[in-house]
């Protein structure tokens, strides 16, 4: 879309000016889009719930979700909602998503913090798009923040994964999830007070 209507310092290829008749089209097709693709995958997920259901017999095992028709909308609604503030705020869609895969959705710590970073890496990249296009991206700032994000993420795995040792106790092996829940509590808390301290004293 940002490629199509351009903005800032980017010209439209097909000379789409904002807020003309061809400029709404274009979005609308967006919107109509990922509805049906949401459509389309709850469609999918509702279908298998019912099919386990019919045959019975399925065993659920601690973190696995049940997609019925009321999870599915519900969750459907959360996600895009993390979707539409990641794209107004600049922020990343997991840090919305990762409190309700633990809270709400009771997914593993393991798993919600792969899906998370998984969502990120679009999330993000679509967040660089918009702001690359509109000229507000400071390119010297970008990539020593890219440079030192990325090897204090490899310094942070490592750390994580010596932390989560699997230890035995009475005979029987523990991995540490709960300390995955607990960094992402502790980041959220923590960008929630500097974005609080940027808009109110910056």
């Amino acid at each position: 879309t940002n490629v199509m209507v351009g903005g800032g310092a980017f010209e439209s290829p097909w000379a789409i000016r904002c807020g003309s008749f061809s400029y709404w089209i274009v979005h609308v097709c967006l919107v109509a889009f990922l509805i049906a693709c949401t459509w389309a995958a709850q469609t999918y997920l509702t279908h298998r719930h019912e099919i386990r259901e019919l045959v019975g017999g399925f065993e659920y095992i601690q973190g696995d979700i049940r997609w019925d028709t009321h999870n599915s909308l519900f969750y459907a609604f959360i996600f895009g909602s993390a979707g539409v503030m990641a794209g107004m705020f600049g922020i990343g869609g997991g840090i919305v998503t990762t409190p309700v895969m633990l809270a709400a959705m009771h997914v593993h710590p393991e798993v919600a913090a792969a899906t998370s970073s998984c969502m990120v890496l679009f999330t993000s990249s679509l967040s660089f798009a918009s702001y690359s296009l509109f000229g507000m991206i400071h390119w010297d700032y970008s990539a020593a923040v890219f440079i030192i994000g990325f090897c204090s993420c490899i310094f942070g795995n490592r750390i994580m994964r010596s932390a989560r040792r699997k230890t035995k106790v009475h005979g029987r092996t523990f991995k540490r999830n709960s300390l995955l829940a607990y960094s992402v509590g502790g980041v959220l808390l923590l960008s929630a007070f500097l974005m609080s301290v940027q808009y109110i004293f910056v």
